[in-house]
């Protein structure tokens, strides 16, 4: 009888074994990005002085939304739509007001699936009654997000994006704070904001390309831009972010 036989036992092989830890790893990894991104951010006006700082949480430090600072911005949002060069700062950004968010988006369906027209909008009269003492119907939509309006601040020479980001996941809703900070580089024949470090609540995406990718494309990128913005912004021939203000130059 072999010593096999004798434990009585089945002993993996060294590819199961490296199989499963693997796994571990992926499931415990991606668990980890869920808790980050959930972890509330704590919003300030001012990162908290040495002795009251909590240097386990991530800050997100709001851009300023003075009016009595934000005189010019009419009249400089006016000179740039006409072509001109303008110099704005963090109030002037912010005062153009909020734009409201998209819709939430359901999940796409599976891939080589199309969801039937009857299915996304269903009558009333085309839904089942359910039978007495059934449980209730699951909700269409388990999971959606539902960017907000965003918000500018200008320190140090960069410009912090951040947008507040409603998220629905089976029925219930949290709201994670997406922020970048970075500066502006030119792709193509326009300039485009490029965050250096991009954070999702309190989960750092930016050594994640295809969480960056998806944050940059369906967060930053789809937020509304004035119509008079985007017809001069192409002609800009530079810029910049310096200290506390953007430099917006014209040829």
């Amino acid at each position: 009888m072999s010593a096999k036989s004798k434990r009585g036992g089945y002993e993996p092989s060294w590819t199961e074994v490296t199989i499963g830890a693997l796994l571990s790893v992926i499931i415990g990894a991606t668990l980890g990005v869920v808790f980050l991104v959930f972890k509330p951010v704590i919003t300030v006006k001012e990162i908290p002085k040495e002795d009251e700082l909590d240097r386990s949480s991530v800050y997100y430090i709001e851009g300023s939304r003075d009016a009595a600072k934000s005189k010019l911005a009419t009249a400089k949002r006016k000179t740039f739509a006409g072509g001109g060069s303008v110099v704005v700062d963090e109030n002037e950004l912010n005062s153009f007001g909020s734009a409201p968010g998209a819709p939430i988006k359901p999940v796409a369906p599976a891939p080589g699936t199309k969801a039937s027209p009857a299915a996304k909008t269903p009558s009333p009269a085309a839904t089942p009654a359910a039978a007495p003492g059934a449980p209730a119907a699951a909700p269409a939509d388990l999971f959606g997000y539902a960017p907000g309006a965003p918000n500018f601040r200008i320190h140090d020479s960069a410009l912090q994006l951040g947008v507040p980001v409603k998220v629905t996941l089976y029925g219930l809703e949290l709201t994670v704070v997406v922020q970048g900070r970075g500066t502006f580089v030119k792709t193509g024949e326009k300039f485009a904001y490029e965050p250096a470090a991009l954070q999702v609540g309190s989960c750092p995406v930016d050594r994640l390309p295809m969480a960056r990718a998806f944050v940059m494309k369906k967060i930053f990128e789809t937020q509304p831009v004035p119509e008079d913005i985007v017809k001069v912004w192409g002609n800009l021939s530079d810029v910049a972010v310096v200290g506390t203000a953007l430099k917006l130059t014209m040829p």
